[in-house]
């Protein structure tokens, strides 16, 4: 997650450059596969790749999103900007509708995973909503979470 800062704006943002860059290769490298397949005249694998590889561009449009939460003090708005490969929302809410961001844990056997979640507590869409759909290890989480409270903290005050 990346943060930047201005006098009335704060932008995190969120891209998934490692999973959408190994999910590529990985295509790229089925890809090789099956032509060498094809030039060998095994249809029957061929036919198994080609089903793989729609799964690997299924879960590719479904998990490669970029996300965005906009915090902009002059025009006293919050945006959520979502991005997959073929579709596009944008919420807005009003910034004084705004209470807090907080890290959201989903407990797993293996280890726990975080995302960042905004809490709205008027309007129509009072409630919790993750900036991220997906859990993750999210190393920097909470540093994000620090830096945007600070940040409507100041707005504030």
């Amino acid at each position: 997650m990346k943060v930047t800062t201005t006098s009335d704006t704060l932008i995190v943002d969120n891209r998934p450059w490692v999973l959408g860059l190994l999910m590529g290769a990985f295509g790229f490298g089925l890809i090789a596969f099956l032509i060498q397949k094809v030039m060998n005249g095994q249809v029957f694998v061929v036919l198994i790749l080609i089903f793989v590889l729609a799964v690997l561009l299924l879960f590719f449009t479904a998990f490669v999103q970029r996300d965005q939460l906009v915090l902009d003090a002059r025009a006293g708005t919050v945006a959520h900007r979502r991005k997959t490969l073929l579709n596009y929302t944008e919420n807005h809410h009003s910034l004084s509708d705004l209470s807090h961001v907080s890290v959201q844990a989903h407990k797993r056997a293996s280890g726990d995973t975080y995302r960042m979640v905004f809490h709205i507590t008027g309007g129509g869409a009072a409630g919790i909503h993750p900036f991220t759909m997906a859990f993750t290890d999210c190393p920097r989480c909470a540093g994000t979470v620090k830096t945007v409270n600070a940040w409507l903290k100041a707005r504030r005050a």
